[in-house]
């Protein structure tokens, strides 16, 4: 099962670079070039026959060995006692070594110091197998978990808890808890596909805090704000967020305490299961900063978010007070119009 896996891997991944190197050679190819014959043209080759919907079909498609699962509440509350975050790992061949980074939700959140008596802060580590063993595990000042694991067995169909911490509400807001970043190898040193899931959402409240009413929705959008709105002032007040692969409205709605019904309302969305990853949707719920309100995802740039509501990186930075190098963190705002 475990080579087999591997052979379906490497199988996809030739067909991706046969196809990538056939339009590279169709678009260098001269116009001037000899017309083809009409059993050419009749025939097209089968790499032509893919668009890109379903070449990302068809890498999305490749299971990967190697899957990383994070849980965590979707609602935490300031002043109560902590609350748990479990990470979780299966793996359908053994892990010489994994290497991992999972962002906490700081600044929303705080993770809860396992062990007072030992410097830093520390989270615990689930019960590892036989001959499993871990030459690192720290958080960082960051509140970044730098995890090194190694030697761990083939879990077979069942995930198998591999850390389990505490977090404390601290700001209010959406907290985003995510895999920021996660590498394998195979017991023979070959790397291994891991895919590390969707980001957990979770919304820090005070404690007590009733659930805000909604505001009253505005026309629905087909699409990403455009330019023109932006430019115009046209972006209605709430939330406006870029969904990742993975994610589904029914999460977004736990983490924002908004109904699934209101964001397809405000979004024009029909199809709760075709939501784009990547689309920026509109969230009916109240912004922290009490406006149109961006709020930010992994790796995601001060250019890219200006870009996609049309207006310089300089303005938005102005708006938001960030200077150059004009670095962003996950789960900050940033204010979308004056």
């Amino acid at each position: 099962m475990f080579k087999l896996t591997r052979v379906v891997i490497v199988i996809v991944g030739l067909l991706l670079v046969a196809i990538i190197l056939g339009r590279c050679h169709a678009a260098q190819k001269p116009e001037s070039a000899a017309t083809p014959s009409p059993t050419e043209t009749a025939t097209p080759t089968a790499e032509l026959a893919f668009e890109e919907e379903d070449l990302e079909a068809l890498f999305l498609a490749a299971e990967a060995p190697v899957k990383i699962v994070v849980t965590a509440p979707s609602v935490v509350e300031i002043g109560q006692p902590p609350a748990i975050v479990q990470v979780q790992l299966l793996s359908a061949e053994p892990i010489g070594e994994l290497r991992l980074e999972l962002n906490t939700g700081v600044p929303q959140l705080a993770v809860v110091d396992a062990d007072a008596e030992t410097p830093g802060i520390q989270v615990a580590l689930a019960a590892l197998p036989a001959g499993a063993a871990v030459p690192q595990l720290e958080v960082d000042a960051a509140g970044v978990v730098r995890l090194r694991l190694q030697n761990y067995p083939a879990t077979g169909p069942d995930l198998q808890n591999l850390l389990l911490f505490q977090v404390q509400g601290v700001t209010a807001g959406v907290a985003s808890i995510y895999v920021q970043n996660a590498e394998a190898l195979a017991a023979d040193g070959v790397p291994l596909l891991v895919d590390w899931g969707e980001m957990a959402l979770v919304q820090v409240q005070p404690a007590g805090a009733a659930e805000a009413p909604l505001p009253t929705m505005p026309p629905p959008e087909t699409s990403a704000p455009s330019t023109s709105d932006n430019a115009a002032g046209g972006l209605a007040p709430g939330i406006y967020y870029r969904i990742r692969r993975g994610q589904n409205l029914f999460r977004l709605s736990r983490a924002f305490g908004v109904s699934v019904e209101a964001i397809m309302q405000t979004n024009g969305i029909t199809d709760t299961r075709h939501v784009p990853a990547g689309r920026i949707l509109h969230i009916p719920a109240p912004s922290p900063k009490g406006q149109a309100a961006y709020l930010v995802g992994p790796d995601e740039t001060l250019y890219g978010i200006a870009t996609a509501f049309g207006v310089t990186v300089e303005q938005l930075a102005q708006q938001n007070a960030i200077a150059p190098p004009y670095l962003l963190q996950a789960g900050m705002y940033l204010i979308l119009r004056p």
